[in-house]
């Protein structure tokens, strides 16, 4: 995890968090780390709060000062034409289904899931 910027103090929560997931290495897997570099170069709104994340989105749970909302940004496998845009919103995300690249790492919709068990 690494912290991208922050128009409000990190030790105070936002209203909006927007977490940028995936590792730039990977080519396609880079896009939310890219999307948050892009906000983070612009004026923030004091309620924002902007951060990358390379590694497990189970340490979201570390992550989350009380945001009323968290908005991730990751690259999706799909059949739609690259640079499509995809919303989903988090009842959404927690009907996908759980799909394990190995025990290390959970997909994002596992992982919501054992967050909201913690």
């Amino acid at each position: 995890m690494r912290y991208a910027r922050s128009a409000s103090s990190e030790s105070v929560s936002a209203q909006l968090m927007i977490v940028g997931l995936g590792n730039p290495l990977m080519a396609d897997d880079g896009a939310g780390h890219a999307v948050v570099g892009r906000l983070g170069q612009s004026e923030l709104p004091p309620a924002l709060r902007l951060l990358v994340m390379d590694g497990d989105v189970l340490s979201l749970g570390q992550l989350w000062k009380g945001e009323e909302a968290v908005w991730l940004v990751d690259a999706v496998s799909g059949t739609s034409p690259a640079g499509t845009l995809h919303i989903f919103e988090h009842g959404d995300l927690l009907r996908l289904p759980a799909v394990w690249q190995s025990s290390h790492h959970p997909s994002v919709s596992e992982s919501l899931r054992w967050l909201l068990h913690a």
